[in-house]
């Protein structure tokens, strides 16, 4: 969880519904200069749903749709052109919710604070929609070196950042059929699993090249470019490689534990 400014977003809702005159609410507002707009995903015909979620694209502006209709023993359900908010679904961080205290980040430096270690969920969130076709929209990173690697190194292991409620993780459904998003936790294993109508023609892998560390100043830093393959899962054919992380960040554990042949001058 990192520090960052609050920013409003503008509810297009009443009574967890989005207003039937959302549209017309929008375009007589729009030139506030408000920049987040959001709405529920009950209240308005997916189709009308769609149309105005467009046009707040098309304006520049930043969406949220809060998704409501779901149970902790079925999911979250994500319908087509549905928005998943990291905190519209997970709330306000409080001590009479049962949340502890864990570690966060803040200005690069690791403290304790209520609710810390939440990015551990929105991390593992991420690296789940990596793997399927769902589109990220809105993605912060903090340093991907808190700790030293245990093992073999894991590409993309860490870094997801989030932080209540204005530092958020987004990702969109722009498939044709519904998901199903379910997390839960066994013993202090955490899952994460995402369930779909029919299979996805896709795998994908993420993949890193030319990691390594080096010294910036007094400083160290892991430096390493993270790629997302897709392939056709009939016949291995790549169809892209795109580039998700150009990663930077900041070692925060005693730089006497980096292995030395990863280590550049």
């Amino acid at each position: 969880m990192d520090e960052a400014q609050t920013r409003l977003i503008v509810m297009l809702t009443h009574h967890d519904r989005t207003v039937e005159n959302a549209p017309e609410v929008f375009e007589a507002c729009r030139g506030t200069g408000a920049e987040y707009w959001g709405m529920k995903e009950e209240g308005l015909p997916p189709e009308r749903m769609r149309a105005l979620y467009r046009r707040m694209q098309e304006c520049g502006k930043k969406t949220a749709l809060e998704v409501v209709a779901y149970t902790e023993a079925e999911g979250l359900l994500l319908r087509p052109g549905e928005v998943f908010s990291f905190w519209h679904t997970v709330g306000k961080v409080t001590r009479r919710k049962g949340y502890r205290e864990g570690r966060v980040i803040v200005r690069n430096h690791l403290t304790a604070d209520i609710g810390g270690g939440l990015c551990n969920l929105s991390h593992a969130l991420h690296v789940l929609v990596l793997h399927s076709p769902l589109t990220v929209t809105e993605f912060h990173s903090h340093s991907d070196a808190l700790a030293p690697d245990e093992g073999p190194r894991v590409p993309f292991s860490a870094g997801t950042s989030v932080c209540y409620n204005y530092v958020d993780f987004r990702f969109r459904n722009d498939t044709d059929q519904t998901v199903q998003l379910m997390a839960w936790c066994e013993e202090e294993e955490l899952y994460v699993q995402l369930r779909s109508e029919r299979p996805f023609p896709w795998a994908y892998e993420i993949v890193e090249e030319d990691h390594h560390f080096q010294k910036e100043g007094a400083d160290y830093y892991r430096v390493s470019k993270i790629y997302r393959r897709v392939t056709e899962r009939a016949t291995g054919r790549l169809v892209r490689k795109d580039l998700i992380l150009d990663n930077h960040s900041q070692v925060m554990f005693d730089p006497a534990l980096i292995p030395p042949e990863l280590l550049r001058p």
